[in-house]
């Protein structure tokens, strides 16, 4: 009797936790892990998600290399920054999917300052005002050739600054964060190797008319 007593005085038994709340669960649990520089956890962190999460890149990318990449990002945002994540601000595998809405929103807004920026740089590099006439040495492709050529002859770090602005798409800013250089000295080297493509691409010009002078009739004139 006294048993049964004390078994009907007994709390009721917890809930049984639903599907979604144990895979919040886990994922919190391996992110704690990774902070702590667990590498194993991270292992089974990307095999348990980076499905979904690619599967999310695709739809927001609709390129699977530019959504691999987007997931590779994110994973080294996970690695490195697993520590930010606090359980009380939400759940875990909704600050995966929140970086990686992130990550993808930024290589869109990349592609667009891309775009814009290789325009610029293009209007950067004109060595003339006016548009060359068809069949100019300088007409565009061989124009295009003469921007890579101007580009390959810069002292590294700024080509590699103006690749990353012009061809990337990166802000100054975040070209600083990348080669953890001061922004001054980001912008001081993209301004320095403009000036000297510039100059590289007017001798070119000059060279070119030099050389169509010489071979015009009137120089052949007696």
């Amino acid at each position: 009797m006294l048993a049964g007593f004390l078994m009907s005085q007994s709390p009721p038994s917890q809930p049984e936790m639903s599907d979604d709340e144990q895979l919040h669960r886990e994922a919190a649990e391996l992110l704690c892990k990774i902070a702590k520089g667990d590498g194993d956890a991270f292992s089974e962190l990307y095999d348990r998600f980076s499905g979904a999460l690619l599967a999310l890149s695709l739809t927001m990318l609709a390129d699977r290399a530019e959504a691999e990449d987007a997931l590779q990002e994110v994973y080294l945002r996970v690695w490195s920054k697993a520590g930010l994540y606090d359980p009380a601000l939400g759940k875990a595998v909704t600050w995966l999917m929140t970086i990686t809405r992130n990550k993808c929103l930024d290589r869109i807004r990349s592609t667009k300052r891309k775009r814009t920026a290789i325009e610029k740089a293009r209007e950067e590099m004109e060595v003339r005002e006016e548009a060359p006439a068809p069949g100019s040495p300088l007409a565009a492709q061989e124009k295009q050739e003469q921007i890579g050529k101007a580009l390959c002859n810069l002292p590294e770090k700024q080509r590699k600054a103006i690749e990353l602005a012009f061809l990337k798409g990166y802000t100054q800013s975040e070209i600083a964060e990348l080669l953890n250089e001061p922004l001054g000295t980001v912008k001081a080297r993209i301004r320095r190797g403009m000036a000297t493509m510039r100059e590289y691409l007017d001798r070119e010009a000059e060279s070119v008319d030099s050389n169509d002078d010489e071979r015009s009739p009137r120089n052949h004139e007696s």
